[in-house]
């Protein structure tokens, strides 16, 4: 199966020899004599000098290899994808190096990639497993974040099929790299899981500097009313942040909902605002959670995800709900509760 550079699709191919110039091998696809689909890994093993595949099976199976021309990520993205990238301009006047995909989830329908295969089919049928969307692409070097120009920042299109606390009390104050959460999605979870990380494919994601830190997300300090170039530069580290401090003579004071799962919950809390130093603390990891710039910024320029610009943003292409669909997938045979 051959896809040239500016053909969408696969198509069936009637030679016999392995592709040469800019075809590079994109994966295979088998398939047992019952429908069963096999694990490549299983059966087939390649000699890329040699340009051989050999199969080593007791049982008849059908095996089709994949050969795509070759085209550099981010040439395919701004050839293909340029309507739906925000302005060039607005990249560099907020000091990033990622230019990313935005809008409604309507207009942004050309950001999926796969990440685990390499064959669109096997991605198509099962989107729990392979499918992801790209947020955006760095346009140079960062060395704050130690970014590289040409990557790609994905998010998981669907929820993990599980539901993770943060911390197993609600009021105690767990920085990121202590998390329960962090320790999840870096392990077994997920970035050690084989189903969703394939052996070898851990090696294409690339170690990344996290930093992290309080925001405050309540409306009362204006924080809330951020737009996404002006929480990024709190979460790079070029601005300071407020967060609050609980005290009984504190200047300020709230209601907690009656339903929140704090031990405070219906009480009345007084609080100071206190002006926090610029975001330092760091973590080197693979996977991480968006940030609250990422959710906003890939909205527009002007949205104010929190309390504010929220319908807007449930419309929004990065929005849980326009890409969790809830369906079945091999590990999970129930429906998922919503709640």
């Amino acid at each position: 199966m051959v896809k040239g550079k500016n053909e969408t699709e696969y198509k069936p191919s009637d030679k016999n020899t392995w592709p040469t110039g800019d075809y590079k091998y994109a994966g295979s696809l088998c398939v047992g004599n019952d429908g069963r689909d096999i694990e490549e890994s299983e059966v087939i093993s390649f000699d890329n000098s040699s340009h051989t595949a050999t199969i080593t099976t007791k049982d008849t199976i059908y095996c089709y290899l994949y050969f795509a021309e070759g085209e550099n990520a981010i040439t395919r993205i701004e050839r293909l994808s340029s309507s739906s990238l925000e302005p060039e301009e607005d990249v560099g006047a907020r000091e990033d190096v990622l230019r990313r995909f935005q809008g409604s989830a309507e207009d942004v329908q050309n950001n999926y990639i796969c990440f685990g295969t390499s064959i669109t089919e096997e991605c198509v049928k099962n989107t729990d497993r392979y499918m992801y969307r790209i947020i955006g692409y760095a346009t140079g070097n960062d060395e704050t974040t130690n970014t590289k120009q040409g990557q790609l920042k994905l998010i998981k299109k669907e929820a993990l099929n599980k539901m993770y606390r943060w911390w197993v009390n609600f009021d105690d104050n767990i920085e990121w790299p202590s998390s329960l959460i962090y320790a999840y999605i870096t392990t077994g979870d997920y970035l050690q899981n084989v189903y969703y990380v394939p052996n070898g494919w851990e090696n294409k994601i690339a170690n990344h500097t996290w930093l992290y830190g309080d925001v405050t997300l309540d409306d009362t300090t204006g924080g809330v009313k951020q737009v996404g170039a002006e929480l990024f530069k709190i979460e790079s580290g070029k601005k300071y942040s407020y967060y609050n401090v609980y005290n009984e003579n504190g200047k300020n004071s709230y209601k907690v909902s009656d339903n929140s799962p704090s031990k405070y919950a219906g009480q009345t809390l007084k609080y100071d605002h206190i002006v926090d130093e610029n975001w330092a603390n760091k973590i080197t990891s693979k996977v991480g959670l968006i940030y609250p710039s990422d959710y906003s910024i890939s909205v527009s320029k002007t949205a104010i995800c929190r309390l504010v610009d929220t319908e807007l943003c449930k419309e929004g292409w990065m929005n849980i709900n326009n890409n969790d669909t809830a369906q079945l997938s091999t590990t999970h045979q129930k429906s998922i509760d919503k709640d």
